[in-house]
């Protein structure tokens, strides 16, 4: 992205709400992140530029939300980075005090700021495994001029859901250190040091900055307000060809900052020389393979996780155990996926793993069905891809029989396996599968009994069950196959409707609910399908007709009455529209695997994926 001081004059103050949608993000392997736009504007609650995770409590807490950051040349300031406040006030809101900027992101984010003779590079990076964010400002200049640099630390100290507001309880002393200081604002959360890499002076001035605005948030229907303590600020002098670091810490000191950042560097660049991608120096499966690395994060018992979304979610099963192949197979060690895997088994109870996970069970969130069915999925896709049987047979063969046996006996509440072998799941009140956004305590699809994706998951595993208990001489087979005879006898006639030719999307009470929904797809994209290619066929013609777009498929087809075409505004009119219409990128996936079974003609099949 490359601005002229003119663009921003005119772009950016008139149409800052287009310009503000570019946003970047660095993360530190912990769930912490660095996070705003391209023009250091925040325009949600959960920017900063030290959101610090806790391998605890799995809380995340926006320590430093910002830096203000001006140049003084040649008595004159220039302004690194842009807030909102009410009423509808940017600052800097004069032109001739922007600079021009191009913003790269490739290893790490970096602005480029010109204009009156020099030029200022600006980069961050969060270091992997560690609560801090180092900034690195280099100078270039035609003549051999001093440039000051006046950073004020703007600082929330609070959950990245909630705002921070001007209190008295708010700790506004600090310790001064060698070239930074040392505070903690509350007794409960971390403490902070600044601290810069050259000699700095520091001057004290507490006070609050209040009323910044946040438009995301304004306009999803939440508190958008925020006022941010500030103890003070540094005065730097930049030197030509020279480079100065500032780093924000939680609960460690930075000394050598040129280290740790080359470091950190080092592994990134490691990090994307070993993909095994075909085309792996294309800058875009660069990208990729960057983006992968970001939502993989260590817990507290040394296994990984993955974190479900950015900025907001946590680890969640179902998420985690879809993402699997696509993050691990071609870009890391079995190792790491064994890691992920372990992790969610430690937290199984009654052969569910969590939706979402907590510290411990009885603070994790076990309200999805599927998300144990789609970890089967998540090991056949490593069986099917590295033929390694005996590593699966060592490292979870017992566990993934714990799991099936717990389903197939209905030992979990959620869960009843019926004589005709399928899953009944949920209630009027809780949809436990994806599709489970929630108004008014109740849900906004009512999908419960029997669910079309979830027993075709279940399908897949029980015959992958017997597919490993074959190779492995397990006596388990028996019931796999019987239970698996079962259910190939009930699938197609409880779900397909020959008359519409698509499978309901849920049955109750012997009524088949016939909105067109993709959920359908995974009963003809699993390894292991229920229904022949013949119905397959007619699925995939009606979901391709109804609900492909280039960019996903949707949830609902336009042509149902409950079709929501945009998803916007506060909770009530995004939730209602979330799972009623809403393109979801993910299901492309499951779209690409039914072209590939069902079309005999695999070149042909590849170029309809592409």
């Amino acid at each position: 992205m490359t601005m002229t001081q003119e663009q921003l004059s005119t772009e950016y103050m008139e149409r800052a709400d287009l310009i503000l949608d570019q946003e970047w993000l660095d993360t530190n392997g912990l769930g912490g992140y660095a996070s705003s736009t391209v023009l250091n504007c925040h325009t949600r609650k959960y920017h900063g530029l030290l959101v610090a995770a806790n391998l605890d409590t799995t809380e995340r807490n926006v320590l430093v939300s910002k830096f203000d950051e001006i140049i003084e040349y040649n008595d004159q300031s220039y302004a690194l980075s842009f807030h909102y406040y009410l009423p509808d006030v940017y600052v800097p809101s004069d032109a001739s005090n922007i600079l021009n900027q191009e913003f790269r992101s490739q290893l790490n984010p970096k602005s480029i700021y010109s204009g009156y003779n020099f030029e200022i590079t600006k980069e961050l990076i969060m270091p992997n495994g560690a609560n801090a964010t180092l900034i690195k400002y280099s100078l270039k200049t035609k003549k051999k001029q001093v440039l000051k640099l006046k950073l004020r630390p703007l600082l929330a100290y609070r959950s990245f859901h909630h705002n921070a507001k001007e209190n008295s309880i708010y700790n506004q002393s600090f310790e001064r250190l060698t070239d930074g200081i040392h505070v903690k604002p509350y007794a409960t959360m971390p403490e902070l040091f600044i601290q810069t890499s050259v000699q700095s002076e520091f001057c004290a001035d507490p006070c609050w900055y209040k009323n910044f605005s946040y438009q995301q948030e304004q306009r999803r229907g939440y508190d958008h307000v925020e006022d941010l303590a500030s103890p003070g600020y540094f005065e730097i002098e930049l030197q030509n060809n020279t480079s100065v670091y500032v780093s924000a810490s939680a609960e460690v000191q930075i000394i050598e900052h040129d280290e740790i950042w080359q470091q950190e560097i080092r592994r990134r660049r490691n990090l994307l020389s070993k993909t095994h991608i075909a085309h792996k120096n294309n800058k875009f499966v660069k990208t990729l393979e960057k983006a992968a690395d970001n939502f993989v994060i260590q817990t507290k018992d040394n296994n990984l996780t993955i974190i479900a979304g950015y900025h907001w979610f946590g680890s969640w099963g179902r998420d985690t155990m879809i993402s699997l192949p696509g993050l691990f197979l071609e870009t890391a060690h079995q190792a790491d996926f064994k890691k992920v895997i372990r992790h969610f088994l430690n937290f199984e109870k009654d052969g569910l793993i969590p939706n979402m996970i907590g510290k411990d069970k009885v603070d994790s969130a076990y309200n999805s069905v599927d998300a144990s069915l789609w970890l089967f999925w998540a090991v056949q896709q490593f069986a099917i891809n590295l033929k390694k049987y005996d590593w699966i047979k060592n490292e979870f063969w017992e566990e993934l029989k714990n799991i099936f046996n717990a389903y197939a006996e209905s030992r979990s509440a959620s869960v009843k396996c019926k004589r005709n072998g399928l899953l009944e799941t949920g209630s009027e009140r809780e949809s436990l599968s994806w599709m489970d956004a929630c108004l008014d305590a109740k849900s906004v699809i009512p999908r419960y009994g029997y669910l079309v994706e979830i027993n075709a998951l279940w399908y897949n595993a029980v015959a992958f069950v017997e597919e490993l208990a074959t190779r492995f001489n397990d006596p388990i087979i028996l019931k796999a196959s019987e239970l698996k005879q079962r259910i190939e006898e009930s699938y197609a006639t409880t779900f397909f409707n020959q008359e519409r030719g698509y499978l309901a999307d849920y049955v109750r009470d012997g009524v088949q609910n016939l909105q067109v929904r993709p959920n359908q797809i995974l009963a003809i994209s699993l390894p292991y399908s229920a229904v022949g290619d013949e119905v397959a066929v007619r699925v995939l013609a009606v979901v391709i007709e109804q609900l492909f777009t280039p960019v996903g498929l949707r949830t609902l087809s336009p042509q149902d009455p409950d079709y929501c075409g945009v998803y916007d505004g506060g909770t009530y009119s995004r939730d209602r529209a979330y799972h009623n219409g809403t393109v979801w990128p993910w299901l492309i996936g499951p779209l690409g695997d039914a072209l590939f079974k069902l079309n005999n003609n695999k070149s042909k099949a590849k170029k309809q994926v592409k």
